[in-house]
């Protein structure tokens, strides 16, 4: 059986709010479609309950790669962390030949 295309969502969601048919009989009136009973079942939970057939939006997989929202991209905050370590070292030891351990500090952490 192939997935359900989105004209095959948008049929079932007619069928359903227009003519209230349940699944057994939409997969009657369709043979040659193939749809099972239990997805069909399941879909039609979801036209009732949101009146949509598409789904949820935000459910599954959280897309951090590409997303700028930092608090959101811990993988990428890791990795960054690890490529700036000798940067912010190298910035350490030169703050504080120039200005001292503890202004070099506090001005580091002002600017990560």
């Amino acid at each position: 059986m192939c997935p359900l295309t989105s004209d095959d969502k948008a049929l079932m969601r007619a069928l359903r709010v227009e003519k209230r048919l349940g699944a057994l009989r939409m997969v009657k009136e369709f043979p040659s479609r193939q749809w099972k009973r239990s997805t069909l079942n399941d879909l039609i939970k979801r036209i009732d309950k949101t009146g949509n057939a598409d789904r949820k939006r935000g459910t599954g997989r959280v897309q951090s790669v590409r997303t700028s929202d930092w608090s959101r991209c811990y993988r990428s905050r890791k990795r960054l962390a690890l490529v700036l370590q000798p940067v912010e070292d190298t910035l350490s030891t030169a703050l504080t030949n120039v200005l001292g351990a503890t202004c070099a500090l506090s001005y580091l952490r002002a600017l990560l």
